[in-house]
């Protein structure tokens, strides 16, 4: 019985490094999208990358957070209705946050 629960310790811990280790390859892209005119936050903006990796919306307060990113370089965009769309060139590094903040223009 002991070996047992040892033993599915010994599995359950190296399953959890094994995850770590992937964090630890990705980077992330955190920031912000604003309104250009009065800085007030935009909420509800899309924001993606290219190459793709995930398309998000940014909170409450115009922020938004795109985890798991592999390293390299990426352009960000940032879209919201009544607004013109804006990108940004990020480079991600393993283990880091990259930030990419938007001042969206008012727009068609």
């Amino acid at each position: 019985m002991k070996k047992s629960i040892m033993l599915m310790f010994i599995i359950i811990l190296t399953f959890a490094f094994a995850g770590c280790e992937k964090l630890a390859e990705t980077g992330s892209i955190e920031g912000r999208v604003i309104d250009k005119i009065d800085g007030s936050a935009i909420q509800n903006a899309t924001v993606w990358t290219n190459p793709p990796t995930s398309r998000v919306l940014t909170d409450n307060d115009g922020r938004y957070y795109i985890d798991g990113v592999s390293p390299g370089d990426y352009t960000v965009y940032a879209s919201a209705s009544g607004y013109h769309t804006d990108s940004v060139a990020v480079h991600v590094v393993e283990g880091n946050r990259t930030r990419a903040d938007f001042m969206l223009e008012p727009g068609p």
